[in-house]
C-alpha cells in the first residue's frame, strides 16, 4: 500500500507539473492595441459591445472620450488579447482621438450603411490615423448596421476600400451577423503583428549578443 501510494504520489507531480500554471499562461499573453473610430451614432460602441460581452443594448448612449474592452483567444498555448478602445465621434471629442490612436496596431474604420454621410466622412477619418497614427500596421473599414436598408452600396465600400488601400467587412452589431468574421480578421491582423514584433526582438537579441562578444 505504501509502495502505491508512493507512485500515485508521483504520477500526480508529474500531472501537476505538466498543467499551467496561470503565471505562465499570464506569461505567454500578448496584446495588440486596436482602435474604433468613425462618426457618432455608427455604432462603435454596440460593436464593441458585441464583440467582447457577445451583447447587444437598443440604449448605448454615446461615449464620452473613450473606453475600452478586451477580447482574448488562445493560438499555440498563447493568449493574444485585443484591446479595443471606442472612441468618440463627436466633433467636440476629435482633439482627445490622437491620444487614443497613438500606438494602435489596428484600426477599425466604422460607418452605417443607412447613413451615407458616415461613409463620406471615411476620408477625414483615415488621414486623421495616419497623421496621429503613422506606424498603425492595418487598417479595417467596417460596415456596420447592415439589418437596416443599405444607401451606400457593397460596390462603392469596396471600391472605397481600394482607393484607400485597406481591408474592408460588412457587419450588423445588432443580429451579430458578420461579427465573427471580422473577429477572425482582427486576430489574423493581430498574429502576424506579433510575429513580426517578436521576430524583430529575437534579431535585437542575436545582434547585441554579437556587439557583446566584439567588446
Amino acid at each position: 500500500m505504501k509502495f502505491k501510494n508512493m507512485v500515485f504520489g508521483a504520477l500526480a507531480s508529474i500531472f501537476v507539473m505538466s498543467i499551467p500554471t496561470a503565471k505562465s499562461l499570464l506569461e505567454e499573453k500578448r496584446d495588440v492595441r486596436v482602435v474604433l473610430l468613425g462618426d457618432s451614432g455608427v455604432g462603435k460602441t454596440s460593436l464593441s459591445l458585441r464583440m467582447c460581452e457577445g451583447d447587444f443594448s437598443e440604449n448605448c448612449t454615446a461615449t464620452v472620450g473613450a473606453s475600452y474592452r478586451t477580447l482574448c483567444r488562445n493560438y499555440d498555448c498563447k493568449s493574444i488579447e485585443l484591446t479595443i478602445w471606442d472612441t468618440a465621434g463627436q466633433e467636440k471629442y476629435r482633439s482627445l482621438s490622437p491620444i487614443y490612436c497613438r500606438n494602435a496596431g489596428i484600426a477599425v474604420i466604422v460607418f452605417s450603411v443607412d447613413n451615407s454621410g458616415s461613409f463620406d466622412a471615411i476620408g477625414s477619418w483615415f488621414e486623421q490615423l495616419k497623421l496621429n497614427s503613422p506606424s498603425c500596421k492595418k487598417v479595417i473599414l467596417v460596415a456596420n448596421k447592415t439589418d437596416l436598408e443599405m444607401t451606400v452600396t457593397e460596390e462603392k465600400i469596396r471600391q472605397k476600400a481600394e482607393n484607400l488601400g485597406v481591408e474592408w467587412s460588412c457587419c450588423s452589431a445588432k443580429t451579430g451577423d458578420g461579427v465573427s468574421d471580422l473577429e477572425d480578421k482582427m486576430f489574423d491582423i493581430a498574429r502576424g503583428i506579433l510575429n513580426s514584433r517578436e521576430e524583430a526582438e529575437r534579431l535585437l537579441r542575436v545582434e547585441t549578443r554579437k556587439r557583446e562578444k566584439c567588446c
